[in-house]
């Protein structure tokens, strides 16, 4: 009579440790999950953080200017100032075409122009800077620029890289009020040949 009474507990007891088991194995397998899904969107997350776009909207990235290159003064120079053929010409000072200009002490005076020899076959071995008054050379440049447009002109592709440019400190010029002169210098014959357009500036 006993054994009768306690065989469905026993029996009872069996599957609810079974249904017990089971049920953990399956909190485990939802936790489990739960813990690779929050994984896989944490990675999702910095994977998409790593690759945004960048902002197309950011400052450039400041550069310094430039520097205009000076080439060492001719030891002699045979200035040309009666001729009269055209070699080249300055083409703006300071950005502009104006040929009378006020600079401050500390704004740089940035010349540019074109030059060739008289024989228009080449670009001018260099171009030097001068007082009108004197010939007295302030600065120098180098002649080697593109300057299609000059090419074109004469018909002459071996002038393509006849463009200057150069760049004067104002404080180095002897008064506030000075004209200069620029001229295409050939170092085979060591004669300098004007160039068209002198300018004024006044140092302020």
């Amino acid at each position: 009579m006993s054994n009768k009474s306690t065989y469905p507990s026993i029996k009872a007891l069996i599957i609810s440790a079974i249904v017990i088991s089971l049920t953990a194995c399956s909190s485990g397998t939802d936790n489990s999950q739960s813990a690779s899904d929050s994984d896989s969107a944490s990675n999702t997350q910095t994977t998409e953080q790593t690759t945004e776009a960048p902002d197309t909207n950011a400052a450039p990235i400041a550069t310094a200017p430039t520097s205009v290159e000076e080439v060492p003064k001719p030891q002699k120079v045979e200035f040309e100032k009666s001729y009269e053929a055209t070699t080249g010409f300055v083409d703006v000072v300071n950005g502009t075409a104006k040929f009378k200009l006020n600079v401050a002490q500390t704004e740089p005076i940035v010349i540019q122009g074109w030059a060739v020899t008289p024989d228009y076959q080449q670009p001018a071995d260099m171009v030097l800077i001068t007082l009108k008054n004197d010939n007295t050379i302030i600065s120098t440049a180098k002649v080697d620029a593109e300057r299609k447009d000059v090419a074109d002109e004469l018909k002459q592709p071996a002038t393509l890289n006849s463009g200057w440019d150069v760049q004067i400190d104002p404080a180095t010029l002897p008064s506030d009020q000075v004209e200069l002169q620029a001229w295409g210098y050939d170092s085979k014959t060591q004669k300098a040949y004007p160039l068209n357009n002198s300018f004024e500036i006044t140092r302020q």
